[in-house]
């Protein structure tokens, strides 16, 4: 990469003013395209992520902090989001087991993903949920 950019500042400075100025331009444009393309895409990721039906959980995978929730699994557990981001995973319900969570981190951090599908959840109240309870 180092190489290309100093290729880059060679051929910019080897180049006439006007064509620079093009040159310029053209990566410019190419910027402008690439942050779109970003911003689209982003766009399409938190519609799907606010209206899943599904209780998305989002943790930091070096710390184990909770950094986003999406609003399904706000509701069925009734926390705020203020509340449950800046969590440990295992400061949170069913997951005080501290043992099981701490395996279950270790898999995330090595896999980059982990999915639950019975993961027995708690309310804010205390009350237990399973994908049985909570989808009826």
């Amino acid at each position: 990469m180092a190489n290309s950019t100093v290729e880059n500042q060679f051929r910019l400075t080897e180049t006439k003013p006007y064509l620079r100025i093009a040159l310029l331009e053209e990566k410019l444009l190419e910027t402008e395209r690439t942050c779109g393309a970003l911003i689209d895409s982003e766009k399409r990721y938190r519609r799907l992520f606010e209206s899943a039906k599904d209780g998305i959980l989002i943790l930091d995978a070096d710390t184990g902090k909770v950094v986003d929730v999406n609003p399904y699994l706000l509701q069925l557990l009734g926390y705020t989001h203020d509340v449950l981001c800046g969590k440990h995973i295992w400061e949170l319900g069913v997951f005080k087991d501290i043992a099981a969570s701490k395996d279950a981190f270790k898999i995330l951090q090595d896999n980059e993903y982990i999915r639950y599908d019975d993961l027995p959840l708690e309310t804010i109240g205390g009350r237990p949920m399973t994908s049985t309870t909570c989808c009826r």
